[in-house]
């Protein structure tokens, strides 16, 4: 699995049970990481 479909997978996972008991401000250090992932796969190419 390509190392994209991999960071889906454990997003979807993690949003399947997790999503709803976080607070705002921690939903949203989630989404800052996950961009931060997102860009750094893509930059490798």
């Amino acid at each position: 699995m390509r190392s994209v479909g991999v960071v889906e997978a454990a997003v979807d996972a993690f949003c399947a049970e997790s999503i709803e008991v976080l607070t705002a401000g921690e939903a949203l250090a989630v989404l800052a990481r996950l961009e931060v992932v997102q860009r750094r796969l893509f930059s490798r190419g």
